[in-house]
Formats: structure tokens, sequence, C-alpha cells
């Protein structure tokens, strides 16, 4: 059972944080899918 596994079937969305010397960047994948919902990128 892979960590993929479980969140599509616990979870609609999936989401992640980025963080880098001048900026983070917040993701949201559509956790069936794996398609890119929205991003944004926020100064550090």
């Amino acid at each position: 059972m892979t960590a993929m596994f479980i969140v599509t079937h616990s979870h609609t969305f999936a989401d992640g944080v980025d963080t880098q010397a001048r900026n983070h960047v917040y993701a949201i994948i559509a956790a069936k899918t794996g398609e890119l919902v929205e991003t944004k990128d926020f100064p550090s």
C-alpha cells in the first residue's frame, strides 16, 4: 500500500509547501487524479 493510495481514499485534495530562500510555494493537488488544482507563491 502506498501513501498515495491512502490519501485518495481518505481525502479529496492533498497540499504541500516548497520552501525556498526567496519564496514559498503552496500547491493543492486532486488526490484521485494527481491534477494540479492551484498554486500560490509568497515571499519569504
